[in-house]
């Protein structure tokens, strides 16, 4: 995951760690490395880029990038999380899950402020629009099923199916937020 000013770089590791790498002196340079103990499956910048949030398990985890240490622990998925983003603004940190539901958190504070319910199957890719009024999401069912909801409220907004795609795994807005784009494990 890239930091949003492009200067920082994070991986995640199935051996339990997120290392941070400087990408404007490059040269694979490391700032840090944070040790979870478990398998980290993927991350998003928060808050300008002074904190990290990963996902292992069933939690999403908030860390201080410049500590290494865990900020707060978002629980209540009842099932692996598959994806994090985070708003361009930074208020909003949104997590999918094999649940097949959509949990929406206050960056800051670490309150739900929403589940998103309809997918019939794991929810594995949410994405904000650039202005952060839209969130998509894509889950696996048989084909692809696309949703894209209004983060304020948390109205579905519209719902795209594909029967004869495979599962999708990823999903995108084009810059103006007018298209969404899907990415599927179909040839």
């Amino acid at each position: 995951a890239w930091s949003q000013d492009g200067h920082m770089l994070a991986t995640c590791s199935l051996g339990g760690t997120i290392r941070f790498w400087d990408a404007v002196w490059g040269c694979g340079t490391a700032l840090g490395v944070i040790d979870v103990g478990s398998p980290v499956n993927g991350g998003a910048f928060a808050a300008a880029g002074s904190q990290f949030v990963s996902h292992n398990g069933n939690d999403v985890c908030v860390w201080d990038v410049s500590t290494g240490q865990a900020v707060m622990t978002l629980a209540g998925h009842t099932a692996e999380v598959l994806f994090v983003a985070v708003s361009p603004d930074g208020t909003v940190i949104a997590s999918s899950s094999k649940d097949t539901t959509i949990r929406l958190w206050d960056s800051s504070t670490g309150v739900l402020l929403r589940v998103l319910e309809g997918h019939a199957g794991n929810v594995e890719c949410v994405v904000f629009s650039r202005d952060g009024l839209l969130l998509a999401s894509s889950a696996s069912t048989a084909g692809t099923t696309s949703r894209v909801w209004d983060v304020s409220t948390g109205e579905q907004k519209s719902l795209v199916r594909d029967e004869a795609s495979g599962d999708s795994y990823m999903c995108f807005f084009s810059p103006d937020s007018k298209i969404l784009g899907v990415g599927s494990y179909r040839k």
